[in-house]
This record gives C-alpha cells, structure tokens and sequence, in this order.
C-alpha cells in the first residue's frame, strides 16, 4: 500500500534516508537513484574508516600514540584525497569539537551534528545515525561517529602530559578532548556531483 507523502516523510526521516524523502514526488527510476547514492557514500565512509584504523592501529604497535597522532596529521588528509581521487566522492571529517581547525563543521553540517545529538538523546543507535541530502546535482551525506577506545587515549577525559604536549605542537588549538566512550565524536562528511538527466554536471 502506499504511503502518503507526510507519513513516508516522516518514515524516512526516522531512519536517516533524506537522500530518498526528497525525490518523493519523483518517478521510481529516481527515488532507486537516490538509495543507490546512500548506499555508495556508506561504502566510501566504511572505505575511509577501515584504512584508517589499519594505519592507526599499526602505527601504535610501531611507534606508540604519537606516531598515531602523526598519522591522523598527516596520512588520514592523504588517505581522503586517495579515496575522492577513485570514488569522485569528497570525504572528510568534522565535529563539534574539532582538533584540526579546517575541519570545524560548516553552519549545514553543524545543524546536522545538533540533528544527531537529539537524535542521540531519544535513544537512535549512534552506529547507524546517518544524514543525506540531494540539492540539484549535489549530493550531501554524514555519518556519526561514535567515540571508541582506540581513540579514547588521544580524545578522552584524560590525556598524557606528554602526548598533550604533542597534540598542541599539531594543533595549538586543538578543543578536540574530554569524550567519553559513547559519546558523538563527531561525523565523516562527503559530497558529490552528479550528471543530471541533460548530460551536464552543476557546481
């Protein structure tokens, strides 16, 4: 049976797909369209997230914490353009508590990262709270992430003198700490554009 357009609104918001709620009073072609986007950017986001947990985890083993503050300095900005150079998908991170200033959220995705606090608050599973947007040819998504242990050492309530004094030669304005396992670290954003029906791309 179909749905009406307020209540399938409504159910698509709940579960995070706004890629599909705005192609409604499309064609089904489109609203299949948009779903496919979704589930290319949680491809790209786990593609993101995967190698950089390999590389952190590795450079703990090698070289301590520090090593792995180097690597989120240096190769996770690399590991981004790597992955946007294969997929065309622009992908970084961002928080409402950022450690590198050019990551600080902008007044869409700050609005987005309030949605998921609220959202976090009325018990949504932070795992899967997600956010999509489609604007002409552009193509909007975020991904919460939860806070771990593997980032807690560098990110949480308690952090070491030393490593401290590391992450601030790094980032002297680093405001990236006092997280607690659970807790919104923040959300992997990605946009891309897409060719339209006339065969042109809009930016």
């Amino acid at each position: 049976m179909c749905l009406g357009v307020k209540q399938m609104t409504k159910r698509c918001i709940k579960n995070g797909l706004i890629v599909a709620c705005l192609l409604i009073h499309s064609t089904g072609y489109a609203q299949q369209a948009a779903f496919s986007y979704v589930e290319e950017a949680r491809g790209v986001t786990q593609q993101f997230q995967q190698t950089l947990k390999r590389e952190l985890q590795a450079a703990i083993k090698t070289g301590g914490l520090k090593k792995a503050v180097d690597v989120c300095s240096i190769r996770a900005p690399e590991i981004a353009e790597e992955i946007t150079a294969e997929t065309g998908w622009t992908i970084g991170r961002t928080s409402l508590k950022t450690r590198n200033q050019k990551n600080r959220p902008t007044a869409q995705e700050k609005a987005v990262l309030d949605e998921f606090a609220s959202r976090k608050s009325a018990g949504e599973d932070l795992a899967k709270m997600e956010w999509g947007q489609q604007q002409g040819a552009n193509i909007r998504y975020m991904k919460a992430i939860p806070m771990k242990g593997l980032c807690l050492s560098c990110h949480g309530m308690t952090v070491d003198a030393s490593l401290k004094n590391h992450i601030k030669e790094l980032y002297p304005l680093d405001t990236a700490t006092g997280f607690k396992i659970g807790d919104i670290r923040g959300a992997f954003t990605l946009q891309k554009y897409i060719e339209l029906s006339n065969g042109q791309t809009i930016k």
